[in-house]
């Protein structure tokens, strides 16, 4: 992503925010996985943020796998705030495979 012209960017986190379903969006955001890193700082809250809306476990642990070691190079607070979202997921099985997804 970091190779990418910031229109560019902007472009694809707005294809992300548009996806009318929640499992396109979670979709989306796994696929930018450890891309994420490369986006300015402004498109990875707004990234950060769309994780955040996802209700379904299931969809948050998806979103969480795919950005992976990404999340490393996110400023500590955006970190913090996944850091959260993993841990507030209550299924064990989502917990566990995005807590795990989050380590380096």
């Amino acid at each position: 992503m970091a190779g990418l012209a910031p229109a560019l960017q902007q472009r694809l986190v707005l294809l992300a925010e548009g996806l009318d379903l929640p499992r396109h969006r979670a979709s989306a955001l796994w696929g930018l996985g450890k891309g994420v890193a490369g986006l300015a700082p402004a498109l990875q809250q707004r990234l950060v943020l769309l994780a955040e809306g996802l209700d379904r476990p299931k969809h948050r642990a998806i979103v969480l796998k795919g950005l992976g070691e990404g999340v490393a190079a996110l400023e500590p607070e955006l970190q913090w705030r996944l850091a959260a979202l993993a841990d507030g997921l209550v299924q064990p099985e989502y917990r566990a495979r995005a807590l795990a997804a989050l380590l380096p």
